[in-house]
């Protein structure tokens, strides 16, 4: 067709629900406790948090990216960054290294689908209900528990690997913690 017959439809507004996939810090550890006796799993699960990392990130991890506390991470689009992690998210996969391992195994040698899996699992231990718990709330959940403690965006967003500040930027709204109510007399 020489012209675009849709050019003249509105397509209805995309309802933003990044709050809705964000856990608490409380709901967090409860996921590592319910994980507390399997240490794969809570390593597992601590990547996603501490890195802040996509599922595909996580199972694609293979133990030469992990270097002296830093992750080195492929994310979308083929784009690498460097992730530092906390002391303890480091040491946990290293615990779970044999002499067996060589650097280009993958730290969980697993699908994207059973790395899912278990995350729902520890969702339903720790006796989070009502929600559809996926790695990805933990990634989101990174995001503002980062921004809120007072890391500034653009660390974080380098962390995540948004190609735009805009995009981080959405965790700031997310859930605020001030609102202009706030100074009501009501």
């Amino acid at each position: 067709m020489p012209f675009n017959v849709g050019a003249a439809i509105r397509a209805p507004k995309v309802e933003q629900k990044l709050a809705e996939r964000i856990l608490s810090e409380r709901q967090v550890f409860a996921l590592l406790e319910a994980v507390e006796n399997n240490p794969r799993d809570h390593a597992l699960l601590r990547l996603l948090y501490n890195g802040g990392l996509r599922v595909s990130e996580l199972v694609g991890l293979r133990w030469r990216n992990l270097i002296d506390g830093v992750d080195n991470v492929t994310g979308k689009g083929g784009k690498t960054r460097v992730v530092r992690l906390s002391r303890g998210t480091w040491q946990e996969p290293q615990a779970l290294r044999t002499e067996e391992t060589f650097s280009d195994d993958r730290v969980f040698a697993m699908s994207a689908c059973n790395a899912w899996k278990r995350v729902k699992r520890a969702a339903k231990v720790a006796g989070i209900e009502g929600l559809p718990v996926s790695p990805h709330f933990l990634r989101h959940s990174h995001g503002t528990h980062a921004l809120r403690r007072g890391a500034d965006l653009a660390t974080v967003r380098d962390t995540l690997g948004h190609g735009s500040i805009a995009t981080t930027g959405r965790y700031l709204h997310a859930r605020p913690d001030k609102s202009s109510g706030d100074h009501l007399a009501l």
